[in-house]
């Protein structure tokens, strides 16, 4: 199985969205130090922007998105999938890969997106939570201890 790297795609929307204040979206975190895949709740700020809870779930201070990562699951849903876009770069050991995608360092988030781009709960099933699990894959790293 060859790795492919994962297809970006445009929807960090973080300007914010009146609509969206306050508004709080159920979240799949994918913790590689715990080797766990848990729900959680984020929740869009007074301003409408996602962008401090994404930053805070992740324990990142810059995000990006990748679209296509979970469409292995049964339902073959779209969700996508956050991450520390300078997780390479880090001192953070600990990593995750999904089948047919590079690894990822650090945590991970899975939301789905609305048609203008804002974020919103995931939907994978219960089903696709199992098979996400079962194909999961936790890695450690060596981190350069001279930095």
């Amino acid at each position: 199985m060859s790795l492919k790297p994962p297809t970006k795609k445009v929807l960090l929307k973080m300007s914010s969205d009146a609509s969206n204040r306050n508004k709080k979206i159920s979240g799949l975190l994918i913790d590689p130090e715990s080797n766990s895949v848990r729900e959680i709740t984020l929740q869009y700020d007074n301003e409408g922007s996602l962008l401090d809870a994404l930053y805070d779930a992740l324990g990142c201070s810059t995000v990006d998105a990748a679209s296509d990562c979970v469409a292995f699951v049964p339902s073959g849903a779209v969700d996508d999938l956050w991450y520390d876009d300078e997780g390479l770069f880090s001192d953070c050991e600990y990593a995750f890969q999904l089948p047919y995608c590079v690894p990822i360092i650090g945590r991970g988030l899975i939301l789905s997106c609305d048609d203008k781009g804002y974020s919103q709960s995931h939907t994978l099933t219960k089903d696709d939570i199992e098979c996400l699990k079962d194909n999961l894959i936790f890695h450690r790293r060596k981190v350069n201890p001279t930095k």
